[in-house]
């Protein structure tokens, strides 16, 4: 089995992504000369997972060293106000949600060179994670574990329809601009990382979230 010792000092926070990437080289996924059996593509499948999981969870190590955001009035009684609790759990997946990523995504510019299918990827890898319960959890001082498997569709869909519905594009941008950059430019490094490395048939992500993701 080929080394990578060298790859792990230089290169340590790609190592796990390019481990994966050639492990399914290795089992043959996407081959025309071999086609691997359904164990190997699940355990391909199983570390790329893993290593995305270790990035994101990097970067949620990050945010606990983040000051906490200046949000407006507005932002305060939305994430501080009780009242509005079940109202946002239980948000269903809607085309409103999905409005509301197009929203976030083009009036605000979070990833000017994202398209809505990159915007569905970074959802998947932040849901699998739970990363969204744990930001909305922090800054509602609440316990982040009562919050999970509480959602009808992805996490991100669900936090920015609340956002946008809840205290319009302001306040969406107000807590954007403080929480959520190191998330989703961290997703979305490992993501074009990924891609770069990836030939057709060699990478898929299963998506993990409902609805109409």
């Amino acid at each position: 089995m080929r080394s990578y010792t060298s790859s792990i000092t230089k290169h340590r926070r790609v190592f796990n992504i390019r481990h994966s990437l050639n492990g399914v080289r290795r089992c043959g996924y996407g081959s025309k000369r071999s086609q691997a059996t359904p164990n190997q593509q699940n355990r391909s499948q199983i570390s790329i997972s893993r290593a995305i999981q270790r990035e994101v969870n990097r970067a949620i190590a990050e945010l606990d060293e983040v000051i906490p955001p200046q949000l407006t009035p507005e932002a305060q009684s939305l994430f501080y106000d009780d009242s509005d609790y079940n109202a946002w759990r239980g948000l269903e997946t809607t085309g409103d949600a999905m409005q509301s990523i197009l929203v976030m995504e083009v009036t605000m510019g979070c990833i000017p060179e994202a398209p809505i299918g990159d915007m569905k990827f970074i959802a998947n890898i932040l849901e699998t994670n739970e990363t969204i319960h744990y930001l909305v959890a922090r800054m509602r001082g609440v316990d982040h574990s009562l919050l999970i498997g509480k959602t009808a569709g992805c996490a991100l869909e669900m936090i920015i329809g609340m956002l946008t519905r809840g205290g319009g594009v302001e306040t969406a941008r107000a807590w954007y601009s403080s929480y959520y950059p190191p998330i989703v430019q961290r997703a979305y490094s490992l993501y074009r990382k990924l891609k770069s490395q990836r030939k057709t048939g060699y990478y898929r992500f299963s998506p993990v979230c409902s609805g109409s993701m």
